[in-house]
């Protein structure tokens, strides 16, 4: 999984621009960064753009620009615009004019697809997974898993930052499991349901999402303790159908 290291990233904010219902107006964005390797700017960018969607660093309906993040990331705006219009081919972005896109929001049949189809790739890569996690991993679950809260009633101007930094942990908690599957294919193919799945997680937290999310995860390491593969299965099946039922509440028909 190619996603950018924390540790050795290079800090540079971006500007996004939220669309609201009754216009547009400036938020608050996440940090992004261009990791320090070798590979091409095209794909670095790429990859920026694509662990923020995936770990909930972005809102669904939130504009992504090629100038303001050109100017951000200190880079021109044609490995911008290659990266944005390869994740509008992924789905995860829609445009509206040449350089404006939106982060994409399905509707409620198309995000009942994605989950059947996730449902499908993430329980065969956790029954895979559970016969490769050592102590030592399921202790890091542990240790992941207790960041994936949110406090309850925390003021509206630091809640955004709270929920994404929960949802880059319910990130990082599905992927420390999925990358023991032993199928760099199959973890790909999970990823690119991520790219849709990451920004809708927000809408979680409109609900019980903040007190449940570390709940539900309890179950599943419990079943990965006991190298159960059927009862792994049942806990990831609870987990996602959780997340479904709050937010497809929320979602156009």
């Amino acid at each position: 999984m190619n996603t950018p290291n924390p540790i050795r990233e290079k800090d540079a904010e971006v500007t996004i621009l939220a669309r609201q219902t009754q216009g547009r107006r400036q938020t608050a964005a996440p940090d992004l960064h261009l990791d320090d390797s070798d590979d091409p700017i095209e794909r670095r960018v790429y990859d920026s753009l694509r662990y923020a969607l995936m770990s909930g660093k972005m809102l669904p309906g939130q504009m992504l620009t090629s100038r303001s993040l050109s100017e951000q990331l200190g880079v021109s705006q044609t490995p911008i615009m290659v990266a944005l219009k390869r994740l509008e081919a992924d789905h995860a972005l829609q445009s509206r004019n040449r350089s404006a896109f939106y982060v994409a929001e399905p509707g409620k049949d198309e995000f009942r697809e994605i989950l059947d189809i996730r449902l499908t790739l993430e329980v065969m890569a956790i029954r895979r997974a559970v016969r490769n996690l050592g102590d030592e991993d399921i202790a890091r679950l542990k240790q992941i898993n207790r960041a994936c809260g949110v406090e309850a009633g925390l003021p509206r101007a630091e809640m955004l930052e709270a929920v994404r930094a929960a949802l880059a942990q319910n990130f990082r908690f599905h992927f420390e499991i999925y990358r023991h599957c032993g199928s760099t294919t199959l973890v790909e193919l999970i990823e690119r349901f991520w790219l849709r799945v990451g920004p809708m997680l927000h809408r979680y937290f409109g609900g019980s999402g903040a007190v449940a999310m570390p709940d539900l995860h309890e179950g599943i390491i419990a079943a990965l303790e006991r190298r159960d593969e059927e009862g792994a299965e049942l806990a990831l099946r609870y987990d996602l159908n959780a997340a479904f039922g709050a937010i497809v509440p929320q979602l156009p028909a």
